[in-house]
């Protein structure tokens, strides 16, 4: 919020599940998820250790590429004109464009950038992405990872006194974990590492294309009031960048207009681990491109 309302250029987060893309595409900014420790973490608070990344929210991709140059420490800074996206092949994931989850304000602007992306030069292929869906998929069937890393991590405090001073919500997603067995971990993992060398062999230089969230940023009044509708919002919320953070891709959430009542909706722009500067000068030319006027 106060990137968005100008109080500071920058602000720097953490991305487990969603925490840096998703408040970005809510307020319209452009948020910056990491291939995991491409940055260093000293001084941050970890959640997971595995899913924890480092990166900047910003309000443009060149102040995310400076970011970028800075902490990696580079002699020569990256070039903050973007690039033709002619030849530049993306995949937009079917499935997620017909799941009847994502808003019709949401989609209709997706398509758009499409549209300008497909007119500008690049290569369109809309199907399924395989990896992206099977992740979905081991998520909903399995439980999140994270979960798991981040009880492990702090089931001192758990098991302490302190505990009594946690977020209820905080603390009661923390304890859900602690019955996960271990023969679950060990195939997540193994899972897990399957699927990033399949989402690098499927994309094969293409960028994916999604939604960064189905919905627009919903009402808070409620979600105070009632746990369950929390606790469900809270999924559907991170639904489309869980797997990109369980198969450590590098994510630029960017702002792709807004819906009747002005709020903003976002697209997402991912690559396999270890792309971040391929990406980062990608989604400069792709911002250009579908900017509002």
């Amino acid at each position: 919020v106060a990137v968005a309302n100008r109080t500071v250029p920058i602000a720097m987060g953490t991305d487990t599940a969603g925490s840096i893309r998703v408040p970005a595409a809510l307020n319209g900014l452009v948020g910056f998820r990491s291939t995991s420790r491409r940055y260093s973490r000293d001084g941050v608070f970890p959640l997971a250790l595995t899913l924890d990344s480092v990166g900047p929210l910003t309000r443009s991709v060149r102040d995310a590429l400076v970011i970028d140059d800075l902490l990696c420490a580079r002699s020569k800074p990256s070039s903050l004109i973007p690039r033709s996206l002619a030849g530049q092949r993306f995949l937009l994931d079917q499935a997620v464009l017909e799941d009847e989850r994502v808003t019709p304000a949401v989609r209709d602007n997706l398509l758009r950038a499409v549209e300008a992306l497909r007119a500008s030069g690049a290569l369109i292929e809309v199907k399924p992405c395989q990896a992206f869906q099977a992740t979905l998929l081991l998520t909903q069937q399995h439980g999140w990872l994270g979960a798991a890393e981040a009880f492990a991590l702090h089931q001192p405090l758990l098991d302490s006194d302190a505990a009594s001073q946690l977020d209820p919500r905080v603390r009661k997603r923390l304890e859900a974990a602690r019955s996960m067995p271990a023969s679950l971990l060990v195939n997540l993992y193994a899972a897990r590492e399957r699927l990033q060398e399949q989402l690098t062999l499927e994309l094969d230089g293409a960028l994916l294309i999604t939604p960064t969230v189905a919905h627009v940023a919903p009402p808070l009044a409620p979600l105070l009031k009632d746990d369950d509708l929390f606790v469900q919002t809270n999924l559907a919320t991170l639904r489309l960048t869980m797997p990109g953070s369980l198969l450590n891709m590098p994510g630029v959430s960017l702002p792709s207009g807004s819906d009747a009542s002005g709020l903003p909706t976002a697209v997402l722009l991912s690559a396999p681990a270890g792309e971040d500067a391929r990406l980062l000068r990608a989604a400069l030319a792709v911002e250009a491109l579908i900017a509002a006027p």
